[in-house]
């Protein structure tokens, strides 16, 4: 794209404000003349405009790993104040919101993880699954780091539904997913695979054998 969107925003003071999201969102100024101040953080741009009479608040949204510490942080913070508790929004989703000066409210969002829920969610399967197969691969998955997770919970699934196509099944058995699982799994990372397939009491020789067996160092 050729062209950059920023959100107008209507202030009294474009010199106070401007300092408050320099001083406390972490932004930067981009530029300015007498009647505005277009500052960014590199993925939001604002251009806040000299008004007698600012009419509209403007939320931010603010993603945060600590929901209650933020808030404690933001209310240390010269004229802002609590709107709200902790909401719980969505079983994933928690939320809070604080005013802050120059018709600011800042919204704290915690999205919550597979790992903080603790819940292992379905394979996104086509064919059948053996029971053992399914609850094996979904256990399996959560060594991978949760930003990997879901695009190799995708691609083991549709690599060991392949195979058992390829092998005239209508069904992916334990032995399938888990050689699957080895194969997909980068070199690097194979140690830590193997070292959890012993964990579970699982046969990793067995599985890990297309592949030659334990990951050597190169």
């Amino acid at each position: 794209m050729d062209f950059v969107v920023s959100a107008i925003h209507c202030v009294r003071s474009v010199e106070e404000a401007s300092s408050f999201f320099l001083k406390q969102l972490g932004f930067e100024q981009v530029v300015s003349d007498e009647d505005s101040v277009t500052v960014s953080n590199g993925s939001v741009q604002v251009r806040l405009v000299s008004s007698e009479t600012p009419e509209h608040t403007m939320t931010l949204e603010v993603r945060t790993k600590r929901l209650e510490r933020a808030r404690q942080r933001w209310l240390s913070v010269p004229e802002v104040q609590s709107v709200s508790e902790v909401q719980i929004v969505r079983e994933n989703r928690h939320e809070v919101l604080v005013q802050a000066p120059h018709s600011v409210n800042i919204l704290l969002v915690r999205h919550l993880t597979e790992d903080d829920l603790g819940v292992l969610p379905p394979l996104p399967t086509q064919l059948d699954w053996e029971a053992e197969a399914d609850t094996y691969t979904r256990h399996i998955l959560r060594c991978i780091p949760i930003s990997f997770r879901e695009d190799a919970r995708v691609k083991i699934t549709e690599a060991a539904e392949v195979r058992a196509a390829e092998e005239g099944e209508i069904t992916v058995n334990l032995e399938t997913a888990l050689r699957v699982f080895v194969k997909e799994t980068p070199f690097f990372q194979r140690r830590a695979l193997w070292e959890e397939y012993e964990r579970l009491g699982l046969d990793a020789p067995f599985f890990f054998e297309e592949v030659g067996g334990y990951p050597e160092e190169e």
